[in-house]
């Protein structure tokens, strides 16, 4: 028992480095931390706008709102007062980080371990549907705060002014960032009772509609992607999904071909590329459709797939020595990145491998590694996590 004890008390004590430290260091940084973040999120607009990610009209309401916010922080001089948090506030977060290890302890005492399964629905949800356009919050210090007062900015707009479509689309993007897929759907549905014509807000409510029901592409979501595709047959995240309800129907054939149509008239260097191809391989490996050459030669170079001849011997292989294969492939990108750790693609492609292959911990670990690499680059901290979520990119709304 004095054993238990002690290592909790460590873990106590570790609480306390925890919670005060990164505090007590970064009081003279919080400015310039908050400026860096909005800048980020900046060039995160300016690449989603820029990949078809998101529309012109609301491309430019973000960057808007986000410079408006800039520069309050970069005019304020809140921080300026004082380089070194005063000793009273020292005391004050001291106590405060006291009291949640206590009060942990006596919550343990009398609950025990808690149970945790909110990360592995969420992989489980995310791996079933990997379409998300607007993944989930931005993983650096302050990101989803700033989202989230950019959100209550917008509700509080949309009060006055319930008829602004793009305020409710703008709404439905904020929320999904935060992972609020219910209040996406919520916004986006507005936007669509407004305007009923848009596909890409069509497609972005089925999006929605299909997160909030695990993954599933039910019915709902397959009416709006039925019509967005009508508006705009080159609507990539309807079309992707429609596949999905197809494999999830139990017609594989139906969705490779979906999917396979869905890469040919792809742009050139569409990030989504990767993930719909992974896709194709898993779902032809499992149905045991043949599609060794329907796939093209420039889909597979840019996301550094096998060759049309090494699909050919894969389909004449058995199933253990397909993935013999593929772990083989896995492993040899994982030695290649040790050694050129500045590739932010082969990191993305790992780490979706590594969940396609069911190594959740071996993708964490890759996830972890390359968080330490690209420490410094917020957008493309915001893309690692969303390949370890399972998202992929494709035209938002």
């Amino acid at each position: 028992m004095s054993g238990l004890w002690i290592t909790f008390s460590v873990l106590m004590l570790a609480t306390f480095a925890a919670v005060c430290l990164p505090f007590v260091r970064r009081l003279r940084q919080r400015s310039g931390s908050e400026s860096s973040v909005y800048i980020a999120q900046i060039k995160e607009i300016d690449r989603e706008e820029s990949l078809g990610l998101l529309p012109a009209d609301d491309a430019g309401q973000a960057r808007l709102e986000i410079k408006r916010r800039l520069a309050a922080t970069l005019e304020t001089k809140e921080f300026e007062e004082s380089e070194h948090m005063r000793r009273s506030d020292q005391v004050t977060l001291v106590a405060a980080a006291a009291a949640i290890a206590v009060g942990s302890a006596l919550i343990y005492m009398n609950v025990g371990a808690p149970q945790v399964p909110s990360a592995n629905r969420s992989r489980q949800v995310t791996a079933n549907m990997p379409s998300d356009q607007a993944a989930g919050p931005a993983a650096t210090d302050g990101g989803v705060g700033s989202v989230d007062d950019m959100i209550a900015s917008l509700e509080a707009r949309l009060e006055v002014s319930p008829e602004d479509v793009e305020g409710w689309r703008m709404l439905g993007w904020s929320r999904f960032r935060t992972g609020d897929v219910e209040g996406a759907r919520q916004a986006y549905q507005k936007a669509v009772d407004l305007a009923p014509d848009d596909a890409q807000t069509l497609s972005a409510l089925g999006e929605s509609q299909a997160r909030v029901a695990g993954g599933f592409v039910n019915d709902a979501a397959v009416a709006n992607l039925q019509k967005a595709v009508s508006l705009d047959p080159g609507d990539p995240r309807a079309r992707f999904l429609l596949g999905l309800r197809k494999e999830q129907d139990g017609d594989a054939k139906g969705a490779l071909d979906d999917w396979i149509a869905l890469i040919e008239t792809a742009e050139p260097g569409a990030e989504w590329q990767d993930e719909v191809r992974t896709r194709i391989l898993e779902l032809s490996q499992q149905s045991g459709i043949d599609v060794a050459g329907r796939i093209p030669d420039a889909v597979l170079q840019a996301v550094g797939g096998p060759s049309p001849q090494a699909i050919v011997e894969a389909e004449e292989m058995s199933a253990q020595e397909r993935a013999d294969m593929i772990e083989g492939m896995v492993t040899r990108l994982d030695q290649k990145l040790r050694a050129d750790p500045e590739n932010l693609e082969g990191w993305m492609r790992l780490i979706r491998a590594r969940r396609v292959l069911n190594q959740e911990d071996l993708a964490a670990d890759a996830l972890k590694r390359a968080r330490s690499v690209f420490a410094a680059d917020a957008v493309a901290l915001m893309q690692l996590d969303d390949a370890a979520t399972g998202a992929m990119d494709t035209p938002a709304d």
